[in-house]
């Protein structure tokens, strides 16, 4: 496992009791998780799970994120974008 960053590693039970106790706000609500290393396949299924079943929106940067941010920091707007897009796809798929 090494560098890899799980779903083990979070207090999930703590970040879900937050989406209960903060739904219904109207302002959104975004978990920014970051790791120098990898996120495993199971935390982003996990993290993706999550996003389906309630309002949270989860970002993950990774150790490429950061080794790119590190190049050129006005990357961001570009990564942050990028991630945006693929949670909204995410969110707006019909479940099956």
């Amino acid at each position: 496992m090494g560098s890899e960053f799980g779903p083990n590693q979070v207090d999930l039970v703590r970040v879900l009791e937050l989406a209960r106790q903060h739904e219904g706000d109207d302002e959104a609500f975004v978990i920014l998780v970051v790791t120098t290393g990898q996120f495993s396949r199971d935390a982003l299924i996990y993290a993706d799970d999550v996003m389906e079943a309630t309002h949270l929106n989860i970002v993950t940067l990774d150790k490429g994120d950061l080794n790119t941010l590190t190049q050129s920091p006005l990357t961001i707007v570009e990564i942050l974008n990028k991630k945006a897009r693929r949670v909204m796809e995410l969110k707006t798929l019909p479940s099956i």
